[in-house]
């Protein structure tokens, strides 16, 4: 697996061969505006010398995370590794903006970097939504496996069609499931949660398809909805849980779903990269991957930590939960989505990769 991300960055510049696709329920992927043709044709070609630039990270991250922490390490890195030549400013909390804006404006050339998860697929790859759908793949070890195959290399070919490549990346804890109020799961329904989820089709497929009531909110909104009552759930890793200082309501339920694992990734705008000389591109994408990397490695040797925390804070974890029930209540939603919308790849194919 750390073979295969260490080399994330040249397979993002390197030519692949397009899976073919359709569309879905994903979002429209915009098409290149007078501003992006504008910058292709202006950008000064790879390998040119001298200039510095000053960009903008946007994340939905919160700083004070582990992964906060990284991205800071990430733009003090670049910036001692260029010797000055690259700053890159980071944004925390969607503070530039929303999610599905913001990688409007990357596509666009109107920012430079981004970190986020894998709301990419929903806008500008539906045909490979297997990669993040809730309650199929396996586990951890699922994901990479996918990562390492050709799917993830159709994947990342689709986001160059559209001027995004990848710079790093590095996979997440499992996401989970957190109430304020003890609730009783009636095997695979879970009617009666009022849950929050990232503007994502696929979580709301998966947590209407279990009779969930889905909200769709920005991760600065979800402490105020649980706390007003607006919502009594959220779902996400251990470090997100704590991140949103949900231990601040004293005491609450965790049901360890593992319905997700899932990627973050640092993002890159091509026309910008294509912009620097070849030295500087190879210590961003470098130093990009290698932060990446150690917030991963971080937020899996802090697993255990994280969840005392939580457990301190007066929160109850409970690990009865039938994953196997979730698992085959909303397998038929998938299987219709892989003959309709996930054409990359077939269901029989992404589920070998989980032996």
């Amino acid at each position: 697996m750390k073979a295969r991300l260490m080399k994330m960055a040249a397979v993002s510049m390197a030519a692949v061969i397009l899976l073919a696709g359709c569309g879905g329920k994903g979002t429209e992927a915009p098409a290149e505006t007078p501003a992006q043709e504008e910058a292709d044709a202006e950008a000064p070609k790879s390998g040119d010398s001298g200039g510095t630039w000053e960009v903008s990270l946007s994340t939905p991250l919160y700083e004070a995370g582990i992964w906060g922490q990284e991205l800071n390490w990430f733009s003090q890195q670049v910036k001692e590794r260029t010797e000055g030549r690259v700053t890159v400013n980071v944004f925390f909390a969607n503070a530039l903006g929303e999610q599905k804006d913001m990688f409007t404006q990357l596509a666009n050339g109107e920012i430079e970097l981004i970190c986020d998860g894998t709301l990419p697929i929903d806008y500008y790859a539906p045909e490979y939504g297997f990669i993040a759908a809730p309650y199929l793949l396996k586990g951890p070890d699922h994901l990479k496996a996918i990562i390492d195959s050709g799917y993830f290399d159709g994947f990342e070919a689709k986001l160059a069609q559209n001027h995004i490549l990848i710079g790093g990346i590095g996979l997440r804890n499992p996401r989970n499931t957190m109430t304020t109020a003890k609730f009783q799961w009636d095997g695979a329904n879970t009617s009666g949660l009022v849950i929050r989820v990232p503007d994502n089709a696929l979580y709301v497929d998966s947590w209407s398809k279990l009779g969930a009531n889905v909200q769709i909110m920005g991760g600065g909104e979800i402490y105020s909805a649980l706390q007003t009552g607006v919502l009594n759930a959220c779902e996400g890793p251990y470090d997100q849980f704590l991140e949103l200082k949900v231990e601040e309501f004293g005491e609450g339920y965790i049901y360890e779903t593992e319905h997700v694992t899932e990627f973050f990734a640092i993002y890159l705008n091509d026309s910008w990269m294509n912009s620097l000389p070849e030295d500087l591109q190879t210590i961003i994408n470098e130093t990009a991957q290698e932060a990446m990397q150690r917030a991963s490695d971080e937020v899996f040797a802090n697993s255990e930590a994280c969840k005392q925390t939580l457990v301190d804070a007066g929160y109850t974890f409970i690990d009865t939960i039938d994953k196997d029930a979730l698992f085959e209540a909303v397998a038929p939603v998938w299987k219709e989505r892989f003959e309709t919308d996930w054409t990359a790849a077939s269901y029989d194919e992404i589920m070998s990769l989980a032996d």
